[in-house]
């Protein structure tokens, strides 16, 4: 019997509107997903931004959003906005600074609010002590009680390093582990880039995430193609 091949790691690329969108899907992207990088890590474009991101991409591919952190958002006015949108996500940061904030109540709020269709992606921060989020553990365990399909891997601070310098490949392992055990998908980001590859590949993450690698002019920049086309080639011969 022959061994059944498995399927490579997919690249999702970070787009800040329709434009993007277009350039990301023409070299390999995967996955689009729609923020703002001016306002942070998971910063919120605004639902007309979305929609017109869906107009251009036409279900070619799925489509994410990015809402911006759960305590700094109106979180009924985002939700309600995602029709359209195959996955949603909210940041977790300052999520535990005071006691008083239950963020797994908000967490269940928010999933409840999302349209039809739209799953939601649970964020785990590496640099999670220093933007006072909840551990990589805590989250973990709330995969199967939030019924979480996708766990997105990622840094709050793209100042401060990135994933592989918050997290060593032996946690990355057992991360990762963990979030398959629980039934779920994986996403890696993190301001990565070409070079980590060889080294995150043989974790077989389901995506790598990007924005930054494939921009001229750091995250903030304009995305350029032919560096879409560098990573989506990169994948194209990895197995996981």
């Amino acid at each position: 019997m022959s061994k059944k091949k498995q399927a490579r790691t997919k690249l999702l690329v970070s787009v800040t509107g329709a434009v993007e969108a277009i350039t990301a899907m023409e070299n390999g992207a995967d996955l689009i997903d729609i923020k703002d990088p001016s306002r942070g890590s998971l910063g919120a474009a605004s639902p007309d931004v979305w929609r017109e991101v869906l107009g251009v991409v036409n279900k070619q591919v799925p489509v994410s959003a990015a809402l911006g952190e759960i305590r700094n958002i109106d979180l009924e006015k985002l939700a309600t906005e995602t029709r359209g949108l195959s996955f949603a996500k909210v940041g977790m940061s300052d999520a535990t600074t005071n006691g008083v904030f239950d963020w797994r109540y908000y967490w269940r709020q928010w999933r409840s609010l999302l349209k039809r269709g739209t799953q939601p992606v649970l964020v785990v921060y590496a640099d999670w002590r220093d933007c006072g989020a909840p551990s990589p553990a805590e989250l973990v365990q709330c995969v199967p009680e939030f019924r979480v399909p996708v766990v997105l891997v990622d840094t709050y601070d793209k100042s401060n390093g990135n994933l592989r310098e918050h997290c060593s490949d032996a946690q990355l392992i057992r991360f990762i582990g963990a979030v398959r055990d629980a039934k779920a998908q994986v996403v890696l980001a993190g301001s990565l880039q070409l070079s980590d590859l060889p080294d995150l590949l043989p974790l077989a993450p389901d995506y790598v995430a990007v924005r930054g690698a494939v921009c001229r002019g750091a995250r903030t920049g304009r995305l350029d193609g032919a560096l879409v086309r560098e990573w989506a080639t990169a994948l194209s011969t990895s197995r996981k």
